[in-house]
């Protein structure tokens, strides 16, 4: 073979090696090149297998690519069984003795073209004919089958970095997917803001409803827009404080509807860090008007009680679970002789002390055997009140405890009732 032909065929099959980026192409394009420039009709790429597979004589090998026998399709991606003398040793040309078991037209190949691959397996070209003439080829093609060798690895390596970056990207994707979720299925307005412009980077349907605007209005809006209470410096001051501290920060402000109507609403401010960018800040805001007004109807109602339990002519104590007094009545303050400011938070026993006008020992504390039983305590008749300044007082007296709305005694930050406390 010419030596300007030996160089033409070199430079083909290394451009087609440096033109691929997976493995599977590759192959595909080296096999059709050397099956152009050598005129042997079959070539396969066989990369090594599991050697524990193997058995005398035979060698077990990966079937990656093949052209010009369609029975290789049916095989491709599998271990396939080889006569090891075909698909061992050095470059060489080999005559076939036996293909049987192989994907391949039985009786058809008489000679082959071993090509080993460094570190990968081996190519073989396959023909019907025994050449005539032996071509150097085993020769011409050491280099470039060096060449191919480390090209296989850089594809190796770059499948396996893009299959990472699809994996990032599908991770990312469905992050993003269950984000924009809960963010939609939230009932609280949230809105992601950058922190240097103050623009809305994003919001969800929630926040727009709550504001009035379409999300083509509110895309257009910055912060300011829509606070009514709250300076830029403030709010800039605060952004910036939340990114530095890397926690959640509460903010209370007004906010202004499309309408110009305005409404309290509660914000919780959190830093969201981004890969490769700076951090944004989500903001997720509570429409508190419905709560205010729980809240000064709760007061309303605690109100009235008070004024209640000023003016009924009955003396009332009231208690925690662990029997420390919360409140005491004018009545009770007149018979106890304690006012409820020198008591208060003390225990019961400071202001209420109770005993058996008969036998003259200490009665029986009531807040306790209320707690123990979790029912209405009548103390015994006979019993005497001992006030502050030692006059013994002739009392009937109970105890209840309060309960909560499902039937369960008040926690710490509940009451106890001790009640009808009167002279006989």
């Amino acid at each position: 073979m010419r030596q300007e032909r030996i160089l033409t065929i070199l430079y083909d099959l290394a451009l087609v090696i440096g033109s691929a980026d997976h493995v599977d192409s590759l192959l595909m394009k080296v096999l059709q090149r050397l099956i152009f420039h050598t005129g042997y009709p079959c070539g396969l790429a066989l990369q090594w297998h599991d050697d524990a597979l193997a058995d005398e004589g035979y060698r077990h090998v990966l079937l990656q690519a093949g052209i010009g026998d369609h029975r290789l399709n049916a095989c491709l991606g599998n271990p396939v069984r080889f006569p090891a003398k075909l698909v061992t040793g050095e470059a060489d040309e080999i005559n076939i003795d036996d293909l049987q078991q192989l994907p391949l037209k039985q009786g058809h190949y008489r000679s082959a073209l071993r090509l080993p691959v460094p570190g990968y397996g081996v190519v073989l070209l396959l023909t019907p004919v025994v050449p005539q003439s032996k071509t150097p080829f085993t020769e011409i093609f050491k280099p470039i089958l060096a060449n191919l060798a480390k090209a296989i690895v850089l594809c190796e390596r770059n499948e396996a970095y893009t299959k990472d970056l699809i994996a990032d990207r599908d991770a990312a994707r469905f992050s993003n997917e269950r984000f924009r979720h809960a963010m939609d299925h939230a009932q609280d307005a949230i809105y992601l803001i950058d922190p240097e412009t103050m623009r809305f980077i994003d919001f969800n349907q929630q926040a727009s409803e709550a504001l009035g605007y379409t999300s083509a209005e509110l895309s257009r809006l910055d912060v300011q827009d829509i606070m009514v209470d709250v300076g830029r410096d403030r709010l800039t001051n605060f952004f910036k404080r939340t990114i530095r501290e890397g926690h959640t920060r509460f903010l209370s402000s007004h906010h202004r509807r499309k309408d110009g109507t305005a409404f309290p609403a509660e914000i919780h401010v959190d830093a969201l860090e981004q890969a490769g960018s700076e951090p944004v800040i989500i903001a997720v805001a509570r429409d508190i008007q419905e709560r205010k007004g729980y809240g000064e109807a709760l007061f309303e109602e605690k109100e009235r009680a008070l004024v209640t339990l000023q003016s009924i002519g009955d003396a009332v104590i009231t208690t925690d679970r662990d029997g420390i007094i919360t409140y005491m009545n004018p009545v009770a303050e007149t018979l106890t002789g304690y006012t409820i400011e020198e008591v208060k938070d003390k225990s019961l026993e400071k202001a209420f002390q109770v005993i058996d006008e008969i036998s003259r020992s200490p009665a029986i504390n009531p807040v306790d055997a209320c707690l123990s039983r979790s029912e209405v305590i009548s103390l015994a008749h006979h019993s005497l009140l001992i006030s502050r300044d030692g006059r013994e007082i002739a009392i009937e007296n109970s105890a209840a405890p309060i309960r909560q709305r499902d039937g369960t005694i008040a926690d710490r930050h509940g009451r106890l009732k001790a009640e009808a406390i009167s002279p006989r």
